[in-house]
């Protein structure tokens, strides 16, 4: 595997970044496809996305035979869409996009999943030009439902591009969610962009025992042995702790020059 832009701690830091929660079998089929998938709308867990209701303005002499067909064909072009979901820094709020424990428990198998993180403008730079990706905006008052009001389906898509594939409502605010959109692109490479890749838990980690020795951080290692893998946690104070193989913390946080650990014993 390629992926050999191997980083340390400032550049981690200073990088402007995307993470990605997923399985860990989902993380090792993206890790030696060095790609990730769209996905479907209509497999989305908002049901504003995936049970989308459409009304049909455009011509109101319409038979409902005709109404139901174009209905049909308004659907069937909304589902051509795929995306792709990554969580982003929350500056505002001070919130990593890494240690937002709702999404460990949803996308990343209650902790025992991973959370990939890309350079964000290398990811963006190697999109397809049929792409389009932006910061989900919540709305509390936001409606799903798609009103059409001329017959031009294409039109109407790259008009509404933002209320219908980058608005939600406030319920899901807590994901942070960064979202990239495509028609025709089942994939994106990751060759490039992904720079880090951090743990959680993992069925052999036991008490006293380090992530770094586990089954599952050795796995990664062989299909992509130049990738930092960092360790997540929560410290006493309840604040988030970034800890690379080498003892020293990589969040802000806890940003000492180095600390003194027995790192096979924590």
């Amino acid at each position: 595997m390629k992926m050999e832009q191997k980083i340390n701690k400032d550049v981690f830091q200073q990088t402007v970044k995307l993470y990605h929660y997923t399985k860990f079998e989902n993380a090792i089929k993206i890790l030696e496809s060095k790609s990730l998938l769209f996905s479907e709308l209509k497999r989305m867990n908002d049901i504003n996305e995936s049970l989308r209701p459409i009304m049909y303005f455009a011509d109101l002499d319409a038979s409902r035979d005709n109404v139901q067909e174009i209905v049909k064909k308004l659907h069937d072009e909304l589902y051509k869409y795929r995306q792709l979901s990554f969580t982003k820094d929350d500056e505002k709020d001070e919130k990593a996009g890494y240690s937002i424990s709702a999404m460990w428990g949803h996308y990343a198998e209650k902790g025992y999943g991973v959370c990939l993180v890309f350079d964000k403008q290398k990811l963006i730079s190697e999109l397809p030009d049929n792409c389009f990706h932006n910061a989900i905006k919540y709305d509390s008052d936001y409606c799903g439902e798609l009103k059409f009001y001329e017959s031009d389906i294409g039109r109407y898509f790259n008009a509404n591009m933002g209320n219908v594939f980058f608005t939600k409502t406030d319920d899901w605010k807590y994901e942070q969610e960064y979202r990239i959109i495509s028609k025709t692109s089942p994939k994106i490479s990751i060759e490039n962009s992904l720079m880090a890749i951090i743990m959680y838990m993992a069925d052999d980690l036991k008490e006293k025992r380090n992530m770094f020795k586990t089954l599952n951080v050795n796995i990664i290692h062989k299909i992509a042995p130049q990738i930092p893998i960092l360790d997540f946690c929560f410290s006493q104070e309840c604040k988030t702790i970034l800890r690379h193989s080498s003892g020293e913390f990589w969040n802000k946080e806890f940003d000492y020059d180095k600390i003194n650990i027995d790192i096979d014993n924590q």
